[in-house]
């Protein structure tokens, strides 16, 4: 019970904001490499957290969470992105994985994702892992 309470309080003493940077679910371990990195501006500018894969979303407007956000917000926010050396991210135009819109390699940086349409002109993603 006290350890609750002194969470709560260390949790509530964070200042705005604080708990959507990289909230712990988001970030692989280091060292491992299948993941995606986000930034919230362009050009790797403002950390907006680390998905590790495999992951798949089948709708990015759907009613799931991403540490504190939902999923709609992430995608919005999100501007800019690394892709980890043993991950690859594939984008779809349409919910369910469907008409696939782009592939980035693994250990692409993407300095503005709003050149490939992100995430307007898309629905759903995939991160996959290619261990070596």
């Amino acid at each position: 019970m006290v350890k609750l309470a002194l969470l709560t309080a260390l949790w509530m003493a964070l200042p705005a904001g604080a708990a959507d940077l990289n909230p712990p679910q988001l970030d692989p371990k280091y060292g491992e490499g299948c993941w995606v990195r986000f930034f919230s501006e362009p050009g790797f500018e403002e950390p907006l957290g680390r998905l590790a894969g495999a992951l798949y979303i089948n709708s990015i407007t759907g009613p799931g969470l991403i540490g504190q956000m939902d999923e709609e917000e992430f995608f919005r926010r999100a501007r800019s992105a690394i892709v980890g050396p043993e991950a690859r991210l594939t984008a779809y135009a349409e919910r369910g994985f469907r008409k696939e819109a782009f592939t980035l390699e693994p250990g692409r940086e993407v300095k503005d994702l709003r050149g490939l349409g992100f995430p307007k002109a898309l629905a759903s993603l995939k991160i996959l892992c290619e261990y070596r």
